[in-house]
C-alpha cells in the first residue's frame, strides 16, 4: 500500500481498472490521492478479515480520537460560585506517557515510542512471526490506565477524578450526572437518531470508522438501556465502545 502510494508520487501516474489518475509529472497529487483512496488495501472490505492485515492503533491515538470525534471542548463548569474564572485551558493530559506509555513530544529515544521489528512473544502473532511494533506499548497496567482514563473523560470530563488523564482544577467534585462539575472541559458530541440503535450506530460510525460488528452494536445498545435519560445512554454507549477491538 504504501509502495503504491510513493510510486505514484513518484512518476505522477496511479492506474486503476480502466482509469489512469495524474499528470505524469513528479508530485502528482492527483495521482497520490487516487492511490490512497482506491488502492485494494484500502477499498477491498475482504481484506480486513485476514488477521496478519493491519496495525493496532496507539494509545495517544485513541485518546485524540475520542477527543476530537466527541468534539471535547474547554468549559468551566457554570455551577461555581465567586469571581470569574481563566477560561482559556489547553488540553492538560498530565504525565500522560506515564500512564499509556506515550506522550506528546515525550519520545523515550530518537527511534520514537516502539521499535519496527518488534515481535509480541505471546499470542496469534507470536509462532506466526508476525511484526507487531505497537505491541510494545500494551501492557495489562497500561491497558487498565487508558480505559480508566478514557472512562473519567467520559464521565467527569477532563480532570483527575477516578484516575483521569489530567489534574485537579481546584473546584468540583466527581460526579456522574452530566455537569462535569470538576472538569477543564469535556466531550459535547450529542448523536442525533431518533432510536437508541440509530445513536449507538453514529457513534460507532465516529469512534470506529463503522467497523463495530452489529452483535457488539446491539450489546451495546442493550446494556445501556436502562439508562434513565438520553445524555446518561449516550455517556454509556460511549463507555463501551471505547472497550471494543474495533475501537
Amino acid at each position: 500500500y504504501v509502495a503504491s502510494c510513493v510510486e505514484a508520487f513518484r512518476t505522477g501516474l496511479y492506474i486503476s481498472g480502466p482509469e489512469t489518475f495524474g499528470s505524469g509529472e513528479y508530485g502528482s497529487l492527483e495521482a497520490l490521492i487516487a492511490s490512497v483512496l482506491l488502492d485494494q488495501e484500502a477499498s477491498e472490505s475482504a481484506v480486513s478479515m485476514d488477521p496478519s492485515f493491519g496495525s493496532i492503533r496507539e494509545p495517544l491515538l485513541k485518546v485524540t480520537n475520542l477527543m476530537r470525534s466527541m468534539e471535547y471542548q474547554t468549559s468551566i463548569p457554570t455551577t461555581l460560585g465567586g469571581a470569574p474564572m481563566q477560561t482559556t485551558y489547553n488540553v492538560k493530559l498530565w504525565q500522560i506517557d506515564q500512564k499509556i506509555g506515550q506522550g506528546p513530544y515525550e519520545f523515550p529515544s530518537v527511534f520514537s515510542y516502539f521499535l519496527p521489528e518488534y515481535v509480541p512473544d505471546s499470542g496469534p502473532n507470536a509462532p506466526a512471526k508476525l511484526t507487531s511494533p505497537e505491541t510494545i506499548l500494551v501492557t495489562g497496567t497500561k491497558n487498565v490506565a487508558l480505559l480508566n482514563g478514557m472512562f473519567s473523560l467520559i464521565k467527569y470530563g477532563l480532570s483527575d477524578c477516578r484516575d483521569g488523564f489530567s489534574t485537579y482544577p481546584g473546584y468540583g467534585d466527581c460526579n456522574d450526572n452530566g455537569l462535569y462539575e470538576r472538569s477543564y472541559g469535556h466531550l459535547f458530541y450529542e448523536p442525533n437518531g431518533t432510536d437508541d440503535y440509530e445513536k449507538a450506530s453514529e457513534l460507532a460510525l465516529l469512534l470506529t470508522a463503522g467497523r463495530l460488528s452489529k452483535d457488539n452494536l446491539n450489546a451495546i445498545v442493550d446494556a445501556c438501556s436502562s439508562e434513565p435519560n438520553p445524555t446518561s445512554k449516550t455517556r454509556c454507549m460511549q463507555q463501551l465502545i471505547v472497550t471494543t477491538g474495533e475501537f
